[in-house]
Protein backbone atom coordinates (compact mmCIF):
# COMPACT_ATOMS: atom_id res chain seq x y z
CA UNK A 1 0.00 0.00 0.00
CA UNK A 2 2.50 2.34 0.89
CA UNK A 3 4.40 1.73 -2.15
CA UNK A 4 1.34 2.83 -4.06
CA UNK A 5 0.84 6.11 -2.47
CA UNK A 6 4.39 6.79 -2.69
CA UNK A 7 4.19 6.37 -6.79
CA UNK A 8 0.70 8.32 -6.39
CA UNK A 9 2.45 10.89 -4.74
CA UNK A 10 5.82 11.13 -7.12
CA UNK A 11 2.73 11.85 -9.67
CA UNK A 12 1.36 14.67 -8.19
CA UNK A 13 5.13 16.09 -7.35
CA UNK A 14 6.02 15.24 -11.26
CA UNK A 15 2.37 16.73 -12.60
CA UNK A 16 2.88 20.05 -10.65
CA UNK A 17 6.41 20.60 -11.63
CA UNK A 18 5.24 20.12 -15.26
CA UNK A 19 2.64 22.76 -14.50
CA UNK A 20 4.95 25.02 -12.86
CA UNK A 21 7.18 24.99 -16.02
CA UNK A 22 4.87 25.52 -18.37
CA UNK A 23 3.23 28.25 -16.40
CA UNK A 24 6.82 30.06 -16.40
CA UNK A 25 6.96 29.32 -20.07
CA UNK A 26 3.86 30.94 -20.75
CA UNK A 27 4.86 33.77 -18.68
CA UNK A 28 8.07 33.83 -20.73
CA UNK A 29 6.48 34.38 -23.48
CA UNK A 30 3.52 36.82 -23.09
CA UNK A 31 6.92 39.13 -21.86
CA UNK A 32 8.45 38.65 -24.98
CA UNK A 33 5.03 39.85 -27.23
CA UNK A 34 5.04 42.43 -24.99
CA UNK A 35 8.28 43.96 -25.56
CA UNK A 36 8.15 42.82 -29.43
CA UNK A 37 5.10 44.91 -29.73
CA UNK A 38 6.47 47.74 -28.09
CA UNK A 39 10.03 47.59 -29.95
CA UNK A 40 7.40 47.70 -33.32
CA UNK A 41 5.54 50.30 -32.23
CA UNK A 42 8.87 52.29 -31.64
CA UNK A 43 10.21 51.68 -35.41
CA UNK A 44 6.91 52.86 -36.39
CA UNK A 45 6.71 56.04 -34.65
CA UNK A 46 10.58 56.89 -35.99
CA UNK A 47 9.37 55.84 -39.37
CA UNK A 48 6.42 57.87 -38.98
CA UNK A 49 8.87 61.06 -38.11
CA UNK A 50 11.13 60.56 -41.19
CA UNK A 51 8.35 60.13 -43.47
CA UNK A 52 6.93 63.55 -42.44
CA UNK A 53 3.47 64.06 -43.83
CA UNK A 54 4.04 61.76 -46.92
CA UNK A 55 2.34 58.61 -45.06
CA UNK A 56 0.53 58.46 -41.82
CA UNK A 57 1.09 55.52 -39.36
CA UNK A 58 -0.09 56.99 -36.41
CA UNK A 59 -3.19 54.49 -36.99
CA UNK A 60 -1.04 50.98 -36.92
CA UNK A 61 0.73 52.34 -34.37
CA UNK A 62 -2.09 52.87 -32.08
CA UNK A 63 -3.39 49.89 -33.21
CA UNK A 64 -0.21 48.03 -32.03
CA UNK A 65 -0.21 49.69 -28.35
CA UNK A 66 -3.29 48.64 -28.14
CA UNK A 67 -2.82 45.28 -28.64
CA UNK A 68 0.13 45.38 -26.17
CA UNK A 69 -2.10 46.19 -23.61
CA UNK A 70 -4.13 43.41 -24.50
CA UNK A 71 -1.97 40.81 -24.28
CA UNK A 72 -0.33 42.99 -20.89
CA UNK A 73 -3.83 42.27 -19.55
CA UNK A 74 -4.73 38.67 -20.71
CA UNK A 75 -2.41 37.12 -17.88
CA UNK A 76 -5.23 37.33 -15.39
CA UNK A 77 -6.64 34.20 -15.57
CA UNK A 78 -9.09 32.05 -14.00
CA UNK A 79 -8.06 28.36 -13.29
CA UNK A 80 -7.08 26.37 -16.25
CA UNK A 81 -6.42 29.11 -18.68
CA UNK A 82 -9.68 31.13 -18.12
CA UNK A 83 -10.32 34.55 -18.71
CA UNK A 84 -12.61 36.68 -16.64
CA UNK A 85 -14.55 38.59 -19.63
CA UNK A 86 -16.54 41.53 -17.93
CA UNK A 87 -13.50 42.39 -15.55
CA UNK A 88 -11.22 42.06 -18.38
CA UNK A 89 -13.07 44.38 -21.23
CA UNK A 90 -13.71 46.59 -18.08
CA UNK A 91 -10.10 46.77 -17.30
CA UNK A 92 -9.43 47.14 -21.17
CA UNK A 93 -11.69 50.32 -22.43
CA UNK A 94 -10.74 52.37 -18.79
CA UNK A 95 -7.32 51.59 -20.25
CA UNK A 96 -7.85 52.46 -23.82
CA UNK A 97 -10.56 55.75 -23.09
CA UNK A 98 -7.71 56.81 -20.67
CA UNK A 99 -4.65 56.86 -22.87
CA UNK A 100 -5.95 58.22 -26.43
CA UNK A 101 -8.34 60.93 -25.38
CA UNK A 102 -8.85 63.35 -22.97
CA UNK A 103 -12.83 63.65 -23.59
CA UNK A 104 -14.69 61.63 -21.61
CA UNK A 105 -16.44 58.39 -23.01
CA UNK A 106 -19.12 56.91 -20.86
CA UNK A 107 -19.27 53.21 -20.95
CA UNK A 108 -21.80 50.48 -20.68
CA UNK A 109 -20.88 47.18 -19.77
CA UNK A 110 -23.54 44.80 -19.91
CA UNK A 111 -21.46 41.18 -19.43
CA UNK A 112 -22.92 37.63 -18.65
CA UNK A 113 -20.56 36.27 -15.78
CA UNK A 114 -18.48 34.20 -17.91
CA UNK A 115 -14.55 32.80 -18.33
CA UNK A 116 -13.76 32.32 -21.68
CA UNK A 117 -10.38 30.55 -22.67
CA UNK A 118 -7.54 32.23 -23.54
CA UNK A 119 -8.01 31.48 -27.18
CA UNK A 120 -11.38 33.00 -27.48
CA UNK A 121 -10.29 36.03 -24.81
CA UNK A 122 -8.07 37.46 -27.31
CA UNK A 123 -10.16 37.53 -30.48
CA UNK A 124 -12.43 39.42 -27.90
CA UNK A 125 -10.48 42.09 -26.22
CA UNK A 126 -8.86 42.58 -29.59
CA UNK A 127 -12.13 43.64 -31.40
CA UNK A 128 -13.77 45.79 -28.55
CA UNK A 129 -10.33 47.59 -28.85
CA UNK A 130 -10.59 47.89 -32.41
CA UNK A 131 -13.91 49.24 -31.64
CA UNK A 132 -12.97 51.52 -29.54
CA UNK A 133 -9.99 52.97 -31.36
CA UNK A 134 -12.63 53.46 -34.40
CA UNK A 135 -15.30 55.27 -32.32
CA UNK A 136 -12.43 57.53 -31.17
CA UNK A 137 -11.40 58.24 -34.61
CA UNK A 138 -14.45 58.14 -36.48
CA UNK A 139 -17.42 57.69 -34.59
CA UNK A 140 -17.90 60.10 -31.87
CA UNK A 141 -18.55 64.05 -32.55
CA UNK A 142 -19.31 66.66 -30.74
CA UNK A 143 -22.75 67.08 -31.36
CA UNK A 144 -23.52 63.86 -29.63
CA UNK A 145 -22.32 62.55 -25.91
CA UNK A 146 -19.73 60.21 -26.02
CA UNK A 147 -21.37 56.15 -25.42
CA UNK A 148 -19.40 53.23 -26.10
CA UNK A 149 -21.32 50.02 -25.05
CA UNK A 150 -19.86 46.32 -25.00
CA UNK A 151 -22.89 43.47 -24.21
CA UNK A 152 -21.75 39.59 -24.29
CA UNK A 153 -25.08 37.28 -23.47
CA UNK A 154 -25.37 33.74 -23.63
CA UNK A 155 -28.36 32.42 -25.58
CA UNK A 156 -29.91 28.96 -25.06
CA UNK A 157 -28.99 27.64 -28.43
CA UNK A 158 -25.33 27.53 -27.36
CA UNK A 159 -24.18 30.27 -28.69
CA UNK A 160 -23.07 34.15 -27.40
CA UNK A 161 -23.98 37.52 -29.25
CA UNK A 162 -21.20 40.27 -29.02
CA UNK A 163 -22.96 43.51 -29.29
CA UNK A 164 -20.50 46.60 -29.31
CA UNK A 165 -22.02 49.77 -30.20
CA UNK A 166 -21.32 53.89 -30.09
CA UNK A 167 -23.47 56.82 -30.38
CA UNK A 168 -22.19 59.33 -32.64
CA UNK A 169 -21.84 59.15 -36.64
CA UNK A 170 -23.59 56.57 -38.12
CA UNK A 171 -21.38 53.91 -39.99
CA UNK A 172 -20.27 54.87 -43.93
CA UNK A 173 -22.36 53.79 -46.75
CA UNK A 174 -19.83 53.71 -49.08
CA UNK A 175 -17.96 50.75 -46.98
CA UNK A 176 -18.88 47.20 -48.47
CA UNK A 177 -18.82 45.57 -45.35
CA UNK A 178 -19.02 41.59 -47.22
CA UNK A 179 -15.83 42.69 -48.71
CA UNK A 180 -13.94 45.41 -46.58
CA UNK A 181 -11.10 47.41 -48.13
CA UNK A 182 -10.44 49.12 -44.58
CA UNK A 183 -7.70 47.89 -42.26
CA UNK A 184 -9.79 48.11 -39.06
CA UNK A 185 -13.08 46.35 -40.58
CA UNK A 186 -10.60 43.32 -42.22
CA UNK A 187 -9.13 42.94 -38.67
CA UNK A 188 -12.19 42.41 -36.82
CA UNK A 189 -14.15 39.97 -39.72
CA UNK A 190 -10.69 38.13 -39.42
CA UNK A 191 -11.00 38.37 -35.61
CA UNK A 192 -14.80 37.15 -35.47
CA UNK A 193 -13.66 34.05 -38.04
CA UNK A 194 -11.16 33.30 -35.22
CA UNK A 195 -14.34 32.80 -33.49
CA UNK A 196 -16.35 30.92 -35.69
CA UNK A 197 -18.39 33.66 -35.51
CA UNK A 198 -20.78 35.67 -37.77
CA UNK A 199 -20.37 39.29 -38.35
CA UNK A 200 -23.49 41.31 -38.32
CA UNK A 201 -23.35 45.30 -38.74
CA UNK A 202 -26.23 47.62 -38.34
CA UNK A 203 -24.73 51.22 -39.86
CA UNK A 204 -27.68 53.86 -38.48
CA UNK A 205 -28.67 55.82 -36.79
CA UNK A 206 -25.49 54.60 -35.17
CA UNK A 207 -23.07 51.57 -35.51
CA UNK A 208 -23.78 48.08 -33.68
CA UNK A 209 -21.82 45.48 -34.34
CA UNK A 210 -23.00 41.96 -33.55
CA UNK A 211 -20.97 38.72 -33.33
CA UNK A 212 -22.76 35.68 -32.55
CA UNK A 213 -20.34 32.90 -32.28
CA UNK A 214 -20.80 29.29 -30.60
CA UNK A 215 -19.75 27.67 -26.53
CA UNK A 216 -16.18 26.46 -26.45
Amino acid sequence: MKIVVDQAQDRTVALEQQLEEKEILLEELRHRMKNDLTMISSLISLKNKSVGDEIDLSDLQLRIDAMRQVHEKIHRVDGAGYVRIKEYIEDLLTTIFSAYTENEVWREIDIDYVSLKVRKAIPIGLIVNEMAINALQHGFNEETESWFTVRLHRRRDHYYDLIIENTGNPFPQHIDTENPKTLGLQLVSTLAGQLQGQLDIKRSPYPVFTIRFPYE
